[in-house]
């Protein structure tokens, strides 16, 4: 997979991201590539980092995996990943179809 730095640099010399988009997708904590157990479609899960998974780390995902779609080849699906998740984080990550853990 190319560097996920030079692909969104690539799209916003294109003119496919703004400048906030960019530096948005550019604070993912990270990306990784996987096949789905079931499918075995191939997709990508964007993921932000924290001890405790509150709802900003998930609108976060959720808002950067968004932007990653746009330039990846398969689906990008949100997830927050922590020691621990609040119930707040929980019900906000059904709501927006981010995966928490």
């Amino acid at each position: 997979m190319e560097d996920l730095a030079n692909l969104v640099d690539q799209a916003f010399e294109k003119g496919r991201l703004t400048e906030e988009e960019r530096l948005e997708a550019l604070r993912l904590d990270g990306l990784v590539r996987g096949k789905l157990k079931e499918s075995r479609e191939e997709v990508f899960l964007a993921a932000e980092v924290s001890l405790t998974v509150d709802i900003e780390d998930v609108e976060r995902a959720q808002r950067r995996a968004r932007i990653l779609q746009r330039l990846m080849d398969g689906r990008v699906l949100p997830v927050g990943i922590g020691e621990m998740v609040t119930e707040r984080a929980r019900r906000k990550a059904e709501e927006l179809g981010v995966i928490v853990a």
